[in-house]
Formats: C-alpha cells, structure tokens, sequence
C-alpha cells in the first residue's frame, strides 16, 4: 500500500515519495499533524457557524479530506515504527 516509494521503477531506478520521507521527522510530523488539527477545528467552527447548506457541504468535503490524512499519517507512523526508521 504505503511501501510503493520502497520500490523500482521498470529501469531499476529507486524512487520515493517526499511526505513519506518528511514525516519519518519527529519534528516535521508533530508540526504538520498541529497544522492539521488547526484546520479541522476552523473547518468545525464554519460548519457550525454556516449560513448556507452550499457552505456546509463544502466544508464537509473539505473536512473529510483533512481527516483521511490523519488516517494516512498514523498508518505511516505505525509502519514506520514497526520498521523502526522513525528519526
């Protein structure tokens, strides 16, 4: 699933995926992960304070997207763990 940027291309040239590289960082993680949460607490502030059902839905998807992140980075993180090259 994740471990794509482990792989070879069909060339035999090794390639991966910058965030996947970027949150093996303690310090870039905990700081994206709060950028994240600040996020969805402004997108939760808009929901309950919209005025329109065009608003909502909007932010809904938006909502939606920032929380499939989390679901990514944790996963990540776990992986990483299990592997043990979290720096």
């Amino acid at each position: 699933m994740l471990d794509w940027g482990k792989g070879k291309n069909h060339e035999g040239i090794t390639f991966g995926f910058d965030l996947e590289e970027q949150i093996k960082d303690h310090k870039f993680r905990e700081k994206l992960e709060k950028r994240i949460d600040d996020h969805v607490g402004m997108i939760q502030k808009g929901m309950r304070d919209g005025e329109s059902e065009k608003d909502f839905k909007r932010l809904r998807s938006v909502m939606q997207g920032y929380l499939g992140l989390q679901k990514v980075l944790a996963r990540t993180q776990m992986q990483h763990i299990k592997r043990g090259d979290i720096k």
